[in-house]
C-alpha cells in the first residue's frame, strides 16, 4: 500500500502523528460513539507529536498548546456559480413505480457516493456515476466543471436488478494493475454489496459477475451491511474501512424505530473484508446539535438526527469525514402542492486516528455543504461524493474542489413525482477548513512538542496576511527561543499565499532539529493562519495525502522531486552529532563536532535571549571529528546554547553552566 512521500519514510514510525491507539483497535463498544465525547488523543496528547507527513491542520486542539488572543474559525466552500455541473438527460430515467395514489418517476445524473477523482493514468477528471436506467456511468472533464459522458452514453456497467449507492476507488498502489479501479454498490437483487475491479475504469466485468460479495443485509447487528453502505481506504493505518450502514432501535429516546447510524469494519484486504462484515462493530451516530445547526426549516423536522451516510478520505496529515445528516424526511403534500426530498446536509469531522472524530460545536455546527433554497437543484438530499476533493491550481493558490449531489422534488401536472439528482462542485481554500485568526492585538500561537525525522527542513506556512504580518520563534524542547530563530530575526509575512517559505535573516533550513524536540511560536496579528509543515526540500512539497489528487501530481501525495537547485543545500544536521561533556558543566566542558566537509566554522556561546556572550572558535578546518574546550570564565550559572556555524547549516545544543562563577 502507498507510503506517504517519496523518501523512505517507515509507516510505524509516522502513524497518526506519534498515536498510540487503544488496544484493541478498532474499540469494541456497548453504542455507538458520539462526538460529544473528545478523542483520547486530545485529551491525553501524545508526549511528541511526529510532523513527518503532511500540512498540520488547525481543524482541533491536538497540536496547540496554547494560543492567547486568538480564535479558530470553521469554513465552508462557495458553490460554483455554474452548478449543476452534472444533469439528468431523457435516457437518465432510472426507475418507474407505479404507486396505488401517483406514479414516481426518477431521474438520476449523480455519484451516490461513488467517485469523482483527478486519474492520474488518464491525465483527467473522472466522475464515476449512478444513472439510468440502473447503471454505473462515467463522465470525464479537464477542468472539473465542464463534464462530457464518454462513449455509449457513459455507461460503463448496466445493472438491470437495480444498484443503490457505491464506492469507486482508485487503487494506484495495487501490484496488479487489472485491479487498480475497485467498485462496490448495494444491489437490490439479494440485499448485498457487490465488488468489481478494473484496469482502466471502463472496462468493468459484465453484470451479474462480480469478484466478492458482502454480508446479507439486516437491520440486526449480525449481518450489519446495507443500501447505503460505502468503503474508503485508510493510508495510515494501511487499512479498507468499511462505513456499514445499520439500524438502531430509538423509540426508548425519542426517535423512530429504524434509526440510522454506522458501524465500521477495517481490513487489509477489501475483498476479504466483504467476506467478513458480520464481525464489525459500533462507530457513530448523530447527537442534538446537528438539528441545531440544519438550515432553516421547510419541513418538518425529526425528533433526533441521523447519520445516513459516512465518507471519508486521507487529506495531508488526517483523515476527513464527510458525515451525511439526515434532519427531515421527504415530504409530498398533494394537497399544498408541495414535495420536498430528504433533507440531508454533509458535515465534516476530523480524525487522527480513522475511528474517533472532532467535530465543530455550538454556532460552528453548520453544514459544510447545506440544500439549496426549494425548487433549486439541491432543494434537499445533498450528499457526499467519494474521495472527498481534488486540489488545484498555482502553488501559492491552491484550491480544493468539492464535489457534491442534490435532489429536487417536482409535482407534475399529471399528479406523478418527478425526482431528480444531480452533480454539484463548490470550491474552498487549499487547507481552508479552519483558520486560527488573530485581530489588530498580536496573538500566539504555541505548538506542543513536535518531531521531524527529513534529513532536511524547510518551514512552511499557508496564511492570509496582507492586512497584517505573521513572524515565527523557534522553540527548543525546554520552550527557550533557539539563538538565531527569535521573532526580530524572522522575515516578517504579510501575504496571501497558501505555500510560503518562513526565513530567518540569512537562515531557513531547520535541518539541525532533525530527529530532536522543538515547539513552533507562531505570532499572529490581523491575518488568519491555515496550517505549517516542515518540508525535505525548498520546493515546498509536504508528504502528505492529496485526497483524489489533482492536476499537476503524479500521484495521490504531495511530493517533488529531490532539490536541484544551484544554491548548494544545507548538509543534514543533527543535534546528536555535536556532544558536550560535561553538561551540566562546572569550570569547562568538552565540545566534539564531525565536520563532513572542509570550510569556515564559527563556534560561539549564547545566553538565553540569543546575545553572542563568547566566540570560541572563528577559522576555517578541514573534514573530519575535532574537539574543543569551552572554558566557563566569568559566565553566570544558567541556561546558554552552543552554536557550530558553517557555511553549509548550523548546529546548536543547549549547555547547562553550574555552580559559582
Amino acid at each position: 500500500m502507498p507510503q506517504p512521500g517519496s523518501r523512505g519514510v517507515e509507516y510505524s514510525e509516522i502513524l497518526y502523528n506519534g498515536i498510540v491507539p487503544p488496544d484493541p483497535f478498532p474499540p469494541v463498544r456497548d453504542q455507538p460513539w458520539s462526538t460529544d465525547e473528545l478523542p483520547y488523543y486530545i485529551t491525553s496528547p501524545p508526549p511528541v507529536i511526529r510532523i513527518d507527513v503532511g500540512r498540520q491542520l488547525f481543524v482541533d486542539d491536538f497540536l496547540i498548546e496554547s494560543m492567547p488572543r486568538l480564535t479558530r474559525s470553521y469554513h465552508r466552500p462557495e458553490p460554483f456559480e455554474g452548478n449543476p455541473v452534472l444533469s439528468p438527460r431523457d435516457e437518465d430515467f432510472h426507475v418507474r413505480i407505479d404507486n396505488a395514489e401517483f406514479t414516481i418517476l426518477t431521474k438520476l445524473a449523480m455519484p451516490f457516493s461513488d467517485g469523482v477523482w483527478w486519474d492520474t493514468q488518464a491525465q483527467k477528471f473522472r466522475a464515476w456515476y449512478l444513472g439510468g436506467p440502473n447503471s454505473l456511468r462515467l463522465a470525464e472533464s479537464s477542468d472539473g466543471v465542464n463534464w462530457a459522458r464518454i462513449q455509449s452514453g457513459g455507461v460503463v456497467m448496466s445493472i438491470p436488478d437495480q444498484r443503490d449507492s457505491g464506492t469507486v476507488w482508485i487503487d494506484a498502489a495495487d501490484p496488479d494493475p487489472g485491479r487498480r479501479y475497485k467498485m462496490s454498490f448495494f444491489s437490490f437483487k439479494d440485499k448485498r454489496n457487490w465488488l468489481y475491479v478494473s484496469a482502466d475504469g471502463i472496462d468493468w466485468p459484465d453484470y451479474p459477475s462480480p469478484v466478492a460479495r458482502s454480508a446479507y443485509y439486516s437491520s440486526n447487528r449480525d449481518a450489519p451491511t446495507g443500501d447505503r453502505t460505502t468503503f474508503l481506504y485508510n493510508p495510515f493505518r494501511r487499512k479498507w474501512v468499511w462505513s456499514l450502514r445499520d439500524l438502531r432501535d430509538r423509540r426508548a429516546y425519542g426517535g423512530l424505530e429504524y434509526h440510522r447510524m454506522r458501524r465500521y469494519w477495517e481490513g487489509d484486504d477489501l475483498f476479504d473484508a466483504s467476506a467478513l462484515l458480520e464481525q464489525s462493530g459500533f462507530w457513530i451516530e448523530a447527537d442534538v446539535q446537528d438539528l441545531e445547526g440544519a438550515g432553516p426549516p421547510n419541513r418538518p423536522q425529526l425528533t433526533i438526527p441521523q447519520v445516513y451516510n459516512v465518507d471519508g478520505f486521507a487529506y495531508e496529515s488526517i483523515m476527513i469525514f464527510g458525515l451525511t445528516i439526515l434532519s427531515s424526511n421527504a415530504w409530498e403534500d398533494r394537497i399544498k402542492g408541495d414535495a420536498f426530498p430528504k433533507r440531508n446536509e454533509v458535515y465534516l469531522a476530523f480524525s487522527r486516528d480513522g475511528f474517533y472524530m472532532t467535530r465543530p460545536s455550538g454556532a460552528d455546527r453548520q453544514p459544510f455543504v447545506a440544500i439549496g433554497e426549494p425548487d433549486s437543484w439541491n432543494e434537499g438530499n445533498v450528499q457526499t461524493v467519494g474521495a472527498g476533493c481534488v486540489v488545484m491550481g498555482e502553488p501559492e493558490s491552491e484550491i480544493l474542489r468539492f464535489f457534491y449531489s442534490g435532489r429536487k422534488n417536482d409535482l407534475l401536472d399529471d399528479g406523478s413525482l418527478l425526482r431528480e439528482g444531480h452533480l454539484g462542485c463548490g470550491t474552498l481554500r487549499r487547507d481552508g477548513f479552519a483558520s486560527i485568526e488573530a485581530g489588530v492585538r498580536e496573538g500566539q500561537l504555541t505548538t506542543r512538542p513536535l518531531r521531524f525525522d527529513h534529513g532536511d527542513g524547510f518551514l512552511f506556512v499557508n496564511a492570509d496576511t496582507v492586512d497584517g504580518n505573521l513572524r515565527v520563534e523557534v522553540l527548543d524542547e525546554d520552550g527557550q527561543v533557539i539563538p538565531g530563530f527569535e521573532r526580530d530575526r524572522c522575515l516578517p509575512i504579510q501575504l496571501d499565499s497558501t505555500r510560503h517559505a518562513v526565513r530567518w535573516d540569512d537562515r531557513e533550513s531547520l535541518g539541525f532539529l532533525s530527529r530532536g524536540t522543538f515547539r513552533l511560536r507562531f505570532l499572529l496579528r490581523s491575518g488568519s493562519l491555515f496550517s505549517f509543515w516542515v518540508s525535505p526540500t525548498r520546493a515546498g512539497a509536504s508528504e502528505g495525502y492529496l485526497a483524489a489528487g489533482g492536476p499537476g501530481y503524479e500521484r495521490y501525495v504531495d511530493a517533488s522531486p529531490p532539490d536541484t537547485s544551484s544554491v548548494p543545500p544545507e548538509r543534514p544536521t543533527r543535534i546528536d552529532s555535536m556532544q558536550i561533556s560535561p553538561n551540566p558543566m562546572g569550570a569547562s566542558s568538552t565540545i566534539r563536532y564531525d565536520l563532513a566537509h572542509q570550510g569556515h566554522v564559527v563556534i560561539s556561546i549564547h545566553d538565553a535571549a540569543g546575545r553572542t556572550v563568547r566566540t570560541l572558535w572563528d577559522a576555517a578546518q578541514p573534514p573530519g571529528k575535532h574537539t574543543l574546550r569551552f572554558e566557563r570564565g566569568d559566565l553566570a550559572a544558567g541556561v546558554y546554547f552552543c552554536r557550530v556555524q558553517t557555511e553549509r547549516g548550523a548546529e546548536v545544543a543547549k549547555v547547562v553552566v553550574v555552580g559559582p562563577e
